[in-house]
Formats: C-alpha cells, sequence, structure tokens
C-alpha cells in the first residue's frame, strides 16, 4: 500500500491519470505483483481499477483464493452481485478456512438475500455468525435470510442478538437494521406489545415519536423488498 501511495503521489496530473499510470507499469505477466496491487487498490477504494488487475491476477494465479476474495469485495462494493458471487463461491472453494472467509460469507449471504434466493443465503449468512462471533453484520444478514423465509421466530432471535451487542454503538447502520429487524419480527409475530421491552425503547427515543406500528410497518417493508443490505 505504502508503495501504490508513493506511486500515485510521485505522478502528477489527475487521480485517474495516476492509477492508470500505476497500472500501466505493472507486470501484467506477474501474478504475484498484480495481486498485491490489486489489494492495495480495494484498501484504497479503487474498486474498478482493482478489478481490471485481480481479474487478471486471478487468471494468472486460479488457486489463488484470496485474489478472489478481494476481487469479490470490488465486485460487491460496486453492486455487482452476479460478479461477487462467482468470485467469493470460489474463493471459499479454494480456502474455505481462510482469514477473510467469515466476511466473504457473510457478502455472499447478502448478495443471495437480494437475489432472493434465501434458503442458500442462510446458510452462507450461519456460516458467517459461526466464523465471527463479535460482528453483528452476519447476525442482519442471517436474520433477513430468516425473515425473507418467513422464519419470524427465529429471525426475531438473530436481531434481537445483533441488537444487544456492545460494539453496535460503533455502527449506527448496524444498530438500526437491528432494531427494524426486532419490530418486523415481532409485527409478523403478533407480538408488538413486547417492542418496548425487546428493544428497551427509553423516553424520548427516535421510536417514541411516532406509534411503534408504524415503524413495524415501515421496518417489514424494506426487509420484504430484499435490498442488498448496505451492512
Amino acid at each position: 500500500m505504502k508503495l501504490l501511495e508513493e506511486s500515485l503521489n510521485a505522478h502528477g496530473g489527475t487521480a485517474e491519470e495516476a492509477m492508470k499510470h500505476v497500472i500501466d507499469q505493472a507486470d501484467k505477466n506477474d501474478a504475484t505483483a498484480l495481486f498485491h496491487l490489486g489489494t492495495a487498490l480495494t484498501r484504497f477504494r479503487h474498486y474498478f481499477a482493482a478489478i481490471e488487475v485481480l481479474t487478471r491476477a486471478t487468471e494468472l494465479a486460479p488457486r489463488n483464493a484470496a485474489a478472489f476474495g478481494n476481487l469479490g469485495i470490488s465486485f460487491y462494493t460496486i453492486g455487482d452481485c452476479d460478479k461477487a458471487l462467482h468470485a467469493f463461491m470460489t474463493a471459499l472453494e479454494l480456502d474455505p478456512s481462510a482469514s477473510r472467509s467469515g466476511d466473504w460469507n457473510r457478502r455472499t449471504g447478502s448478495c443471495l438475500i437480494y437475489k432472493r434466493d434465501y434458503i442458500k443465503a442462510e446458510k452462507y449468512c450461519s456460516k458467517a455468525r459461526e466464523l465471527l462471533p463479535s460482528d453483528p453484520a452476519p447476525k442482519l444478514c442471517l436474520g433477513q435470510a430468516q425473515f425473507s423465509q418467513t422464519k419470524y421466530a427465529e429471525a426475531l432471535l438473530s436481531y434481537k442478538e445483533a441488537n444487544s451487542m456492545s460494539s453496535m454503538s460503533a455502527y449506527p447502520p448496524h444498530k438500526g437494521a437491528a432494531q427494524s429487524g426486532v419490530l418486523a419480527s415481532l409485527a409478523k409475530l403478533n407480538r408488538l406489545a413486547e417492542a418496548t421491552t425487546a428493544l428497551n425503547i427509553a423516553p424520548g427515543s427516535i421510536l417514541t415519536t411516532r406509534p411503534i406500528e408504524q415503524f413495524a410497518a415501515d421496518a417489514v417493508l424494506r426487509l420484504e423488498r430484499s435490498e442488498k443490505p448496505k451492512w
């Protein structure tokens, strides 16, 4: 990453011109060099450039699970779930115990939810939850996969588990997704009376600004649209 940053800073012109220069200078037949360059581009959030470089890296080294994983992350981030799924599943097939396999499983589950393949999504989200027990995102993934199969009681448990995690305050979108999931699940179970206790709703909370039934109805609509989760 440092070498890439130095190369970008040393080259004049626009960021796009500097990026093109760095890629043009790379050895297109050196799989290792392309893998490291593509990984750095992913970390710098230059996803389209990373896709170009990592695609070539995987062609040269088709057994490099990490290269496929990073390629999947780049496709996932630009919203191309079809190509992301192929990359992630290849990475997981090559090395199911890789250090990033929890994240690959979770993103795979997320894309499968978007494609409405909920049964398969639940399998990947569950694996991610197992591999990343302190991360709320796989629990949110699992909750949505379960909710979309009308497994509302199971979804409620997944969302409540995510909502109770202390790390949630560090990333507010996770907290909002967990609360929405709890409300939607309770609504489907006809148990909205439990919402105040389940979410520990305090006076003055945003959830007290209008009837809880309205928040729950909005939450149900969001989950039933099966949008690709932002987490």
